[in-house]
């Protein structure tokens, strides 16, 4: 029980320093640009899209969610590697890894507790690219019924794993550093 309490308070305290920075403010707004540049308009030019025989698809839950996935998986992931980075390094830089090094935390403990607060970091940005993609629907303005499970499951099947397996790999290389 105390082992969860620890962890559950280390992994609080990174993701509320990551998530009052600039830095997320920043990723997370270029993000919402990016998926609101993903799904142009229809009678603009597509800049990705599907067309078969002079026919192309309805912006609907199902379709934004999964291109938006797509297209997101292509270049969100190098960049959530480079925003998550650098999180054992800004301890030690700021003192609270001498702090954290006099209590009884084990390295092992302190490292699930660093790649828990990259899950949580990443997985409110997806949250709220879901939402501005329940936003671009409306905006875009060709299916008005939101399907939220049609909208989220692919975020939820395909780009959290491929981040998780990302956030993993930032502490893996923060801590061989």
């Amino acid at each position: 029980m105390k082992t969860a309490r620890v962890v559950y308070h280390l992994m609080r305290a990174d993701f509320l320093e990551r998530v009052r920075s600039y830095g997320f403010l920043g990723m997370l707004l270029f993000t919402i640009f990016v998926t609101y540049l993903f799904i142009p308009a229809p009678e603009s030019i597509q800049i990705a899209g599907l067309e078969l025989g002079g026919y192309r698809s309805i912006y609907n839950s199902a379709w934004i969610g999964s291109m938006t996935t797509l297209l997101m998986g292509e270049f969100f992931l190098l960049f959530a590697f480079y925003f998550l980075k650098g999180s054992l390094e800004r301890d030690r830089q700021t003192g609270v890894g001498q702090i954290i090094a006099t209590t009884p935390i084990t390295k092992s403990i302190y490292t699930f507790g660093k790649w828990l607060s990259n899950v949580a970091v990443i997985t409110s940005m997806v949250a709220i690219i879901i939402a501005a993609s329940a936003a671009l629907q409306f905006v875009r303005g060709e299916d008005y019924a939101l399907n939220l499970w049609a909208l989220a499951s692919p975020f939820i099947l395909v780009l959290l794993p491929a981040l998780t397996s990302i956030a993993a790999t930032t502490v893996l290389f923060d801590s061989v550093n």
